[in-house]
């Protein structure tokens, strides 16, 4: 499974040291200046979202700042409608109600201290 990373901050890392084998994280978005260096082959740094080979990706890890989570998903979706994403964050407090239709894509959202009910009402 291929997988990309958009942001670099601490709780990207912590996301990354929890990958299980057999995921490989291919592509990083990041603008931060020293990224490049702690990148390791085959992951390739992007700057922008919008550089991202999607259709090369199997899913999407969106950990950047919590205000950039909708731009990000909604970026990706415009472009690859059906494509997988776990976002870092209460991503759904704004703008998802938690509970996907049959034909839409795979939205798993972590919520590290937050409480939802739209996702408890899901079970």
């Amino acid at each position: 499974m291929k997988l990309a990373l958009v942001g670099t901050g601490r709780w990207a890392q912590n996301i990354i040291a929890s990958l299980p084998p057999g995921v490989e994280l291919t592509a990083v978005v990041s603008s931060r200046a020293d990224i490049g260096a702690l990148l390791v082959p085959p992951q390739r740094l992007y700057r922008d979202i919008t550089d991202l080979p999607l259709d090369d990706l199997d899913g999407i890890i969106i950990a950047n700042k919590a205000s950039g989570h909708g731009g990000a998903a909604f970026n990706v979706w415009w472009h690859k409608p059906k494509m997988p994403l776990f976002i870092e964050k209460p991503f759904p407090f704004r703008y998802f109600n938690g509970k996907p239709e049959h034909d839409e894509p795979l939205l798993l959202v972590d919520h590290t201290q937050l409480f939802n009910e739209h996702l408890l009402s899901v079970k």
